[in-house]
């Protein structure tokens, strides 16, 4: 699910922007401009493999799986974060947790654009937020804190609103 950029197919990845939608302007990354955003924010995480995040490797920070991802052809000015919340459990009431997503989504979207979805080819729940340069400078860390706090943000939810939700493992 991490780390995709231009063309790359991944089945279970995160999802993209939405078809038609215009994003803030900032300015247009290149695929090799991401894959070293990425490398710096391996580096400013502690990761051991410097290109965890861009291979889409396995990343976990307490105990959330993160990852990042640009799409060049859908969103060039764009870098997604993401928190992979997992599936829902067979224990959980579907209409209710989406329901409970829902209302969610209303609270979230102020600060930083976050938004919470269904992934359609994994059915994961995914915690995702948008950054650009229009916002504050893209740097490796500001992805970094970006990822910190999509995984605070996804442990919150774990303990309130998503406790029917299963945790991917790494």
């Amino acid at each position: 699910m991490a780390g995709r950029s231009r063309g790359d197919q991944n089945p279970g990845s995160c999802p993209v922007a939405a078809p038609g939608a215009r994003p803030t302007k900032g300015r247009p990354m290149t695929p090799d401009q991401f894959q070293e955003l990425c490398r710096g924010t391996a580096r400013a995480l502690g990761l051991r493999e410097p290109n965890a995040l861009f291979n889409g490797g396995e990343v976990i920070l307490d105990g959330v799986k993160v990852g990042a991802f640009h799409e060049e052809d859908q969103d060039p000015e764009g870098v997604f974060c993401y928190a992979d919340l997992g599936p829902v459990g067979p224990d959980a009431n579907p209409a209710e947790l989406l329901e409970e997503v829902l209302a969610i989504n209303l609270s979230l979207d102020g600060e930083r654009g976050e938004v919470i979805g269904l992934e359609r080819e994994s059915r994961h729940l995914v915690l995702r937020v948008r950054l650009n340069d229009a916002q504050e400078p893209m740097h490796e860390g500001r992805l970094a804190d970006e990822l910190r706090r999509c995984a605070a943000q996804a442990n919150a939810l774990y303990d309130s609103a998503l406790s029917g939700v299963q945790r991917p493992t790494a």
